[in-house]
């Protein structure tokens, strides 16, 4: 059958605009998996971050308030013996100061181990779901809210005494006892969120790049046949 030179140009002609759509769907394609890749590599860094600020707080805050429970039991005692260079009033005036900062430090602490607990953390508009990477984690963050929640009673003693007696040293000794282990605990959660975060994000970043390669090498091996 004879195939006339019309009928070849029409043909090829369809044959160039279906590479030509192939090719533009391939680069919209390509865009999107570059698109992918630098959000997901955009959202681990601030994840990274806001994991940082959040529980590198908490250790902080526990310096904090081991840093106030001594420098009120200091002031109890400068209350009892009467020879400090400050009046009974400044110095009641100091430990009421320090009993609201201790306050206000114990609530900071208390609500970012609130999302640590639930498994969700917002801050700043950012949203983290922490409930996967905390699976393995389960015991150190239970055994940090049982040695908080004792941490916390030793500090409200102290935030109950103007003056020394044997509970508020038995309070300060517990809480100079157990900051480092409080420390140690908060170390081991961030590491770890970090360290899975980190993982999770490579994992996305690697699959869209693989699908980007993929897209390119097709692309141009049609930009090579046509």
């Amino acid at each position: 059958m004879h195939i006339s030179m019309g009928e070849r140009t029409t043909g090829f002609l369809k044959l160039m605009s279906k590479k030509l759509a192939a090719m533009i769907y391939l680069i919209v394609l390509l865009l999107l998996f570059l698109t992918a890749t630098v959000f997901f590599m955009s959202k681990a860094n601030r994840d990274e971050y806001t994991l940082i600020d959040v529980f590198g707080q908490q250790r902080m805050l526990t310096q904090q308030l081991s840093k106030y429970a001594n420098q009120k039991y200091a002031l109890m005692q400068a209350m009892n013996d009467g020879n400090g260079i400050d009046t009974k009033e400044d110095i009641s005036e100091k430990m009421k100061e320090l009993d609201s900062s201790m306050e206000k430090a114990i609530d900071d602490f208390e609500k970012s181990l609130s999302s640590l607990k639930s498994g969700y953390m917002s801050r700043n508009g950012t949203r983290i779901n922490m409930k996967a990477s905390l699976v393995n984690m389960t015991s150190v963050v239970e055994d940090k809210d049982k040695l908080w929640q004792e941490f916390r009673q030793a500090l409200e003693v102290l935030m109950n005494k103007n003056q020394i007696d044997e509970e508020a040293t038995k309070a300060l000794t517990f809480i100079n006892a157990n900051n480092e282990q409080l420390l140690k605990y908060s170390d081991d959660v961030t590491q770890s969120l970090i360290n899975f975060h980190k993982k999770e994000s490579g994992t996305k970043v690697f699959i869209a790049l693989s699908l980007f390669a993929a897209a390119l090498i097709v692309l141009l091996v049609l930009v090579i046949q046509s």
